[in-house]
């Protein structure tokens, strides 16, 4: 059970911090689930980033590292009305929660004939997502609001993993 101290300054990520940790410290890769129950808790604190500067880049959505434990890393992302993510797929489970904004994730499937759109989902603070590792299932990410947004993301590999190695970026032909 996940102890959230909200209004004192830095529980809430600790608490989430040692509970991501505690779930992921065996290395087993299916733990989207369980870590998109603890964001959807945490991204409701508007104190949970309080002291980080989220910087925001007019080029492209900003990504942020924020912690990691030993199978896990734990990102800010800054969004730009507008911003959007490549479609692409994972090579490690994600789960993410929209923390400040409005965000739309429209998910996709590849099939022999191509690439196929199969649901779009409008997400506001506390709404969450997650997705395994599966190079067959998709996601793109956009802020479609006028207004900045930020998100959190979680990703089951240690931060010096992320980059090139986490996602599958796919054309969209």
């Amino acid at each position: 059970m996940l102890d959230i101290g909200f209004g004192i300054p830095g529980s809430t990520l600790s608490s989430a911090l040692a509970e991501i940790d505690n779930l992921t410290k065996d290395g087993v890769q299916l733990r989207e689930k369980e870590v998109s129950d603890i964001l959807a808790i945490v991204s409701l604190d508007p104190l949970l980033l309080r002291g980080f500067n989220l910087e925001y880049s007019p080029e492209s959505y900003a990504r942020h590292h924020i912690s990691s434990g030993q199978y896990f890393s734990l990102l800010a992302i800054a969004w730009l009305p507008g911003q959007a993510s490549p479609i692409h797929s994972h090579k490690t489970w994600c789960t993410f929660a929209v923390h400040e904004g409005f965000l739309t994730e429209t998910l996709y499937r590849r099939d022999v004939i191509g690439v196929d759109l199969t649901s779009e989902k409008h997400l506001h603070r506390g709404h969450v997502s997650h997705s395994p590792f599966q190079r067959s299932i998709a996601h793109r990410l956009k802020n479609t609001s006028a207004k900045p947004a930020i998100s959190i993301h979680v990703y089951g590999v240690h931060f010096d993993r992320l980059g090139d190695s986490v996602n599958y970026i796919w054309d969209s032909d």
